[in-house]
């Protein structure tokens, strides 16, 4: 038994440095990345999309209303609370995707930024892909395999990096930062 649990916390250590370098290393690629994207696009763009940024972010920490994080906690998979929790953040995510959706255009007038209408209701998909992987990010987290999150990271800022320079290469503009995020 006590050479399970050894094992086990090697595997917890390893993860967790495994996240560490990871976050080390996106934030470089961010510094990399950021000047790039800075040049090609220019402050407007970069400001637009500020804009929507944090109505899309609230939105996506309110969606699971902390249900997945208390279900990482549980010692037992219990295939019901599973999918109570994953139908709960699915819809809760999907609900405010259209709440904001229909707020979008009184706040793009409220910020006298008409541009900011389709942006808010584009960035909205990422809500329902967030609130669809509350179980599984808990039952990742509550195993340990922190190492499957890092390579997940890794992954997701290298193709969002390459698909936001790609898009701004070809003139998408603010929609490059927006196609970032959703790709991320």
């Amino acid at each position: 038994m006590r050479a399970a649990v050894l094992v086990g916390d090697r595997r917890v250590v390893l993860g967790t440095l495994a996240l560490t370098v990871v976050n080390v290393l996106k934030l470089g690629m961010q510094i990399a990345v950021l000047p790039v994207l800075a040049r090609l696009l220019g402050p407007s763009a970069f400001g637009l999309v500020a804009l929507a940024m944090p109505i899309s972010l609230l939105a996506n920490m309110v969606s699971d209303a902390g249900l997945g994080n208390a279900f990482g906690r549980g010692r037992n998979a219990v295939n019901v609370r599973e999918s109570t929790i994953f139908w709960f953040s699915l819809a809760m995510s999907i609900g405010l995707a259209v709440i904001i959706s229909l707020l979008a255009w009184p706040i793009s007038i409220f910020l006298s930024a008409p541009k900011l209408v389709l942006i808010i209701v584009v960035l909205t998909v990422i809500l329902p892909l967030g609130g669809s992987l509350s179980v599984s990010n808990a039952l990742i987290s509550r195993e340990g395999k922190f190492t499957l999150f890092a390579m997940g990271d890794v992954i997701s800022s290298l193709a969002s990096s390459a698909a936001a320079i790609v898009a701004a290469l070809e003139g998408a503009g603010a929609w490059s930062l927006v196609i970032q995020q959703c790709v991320l």
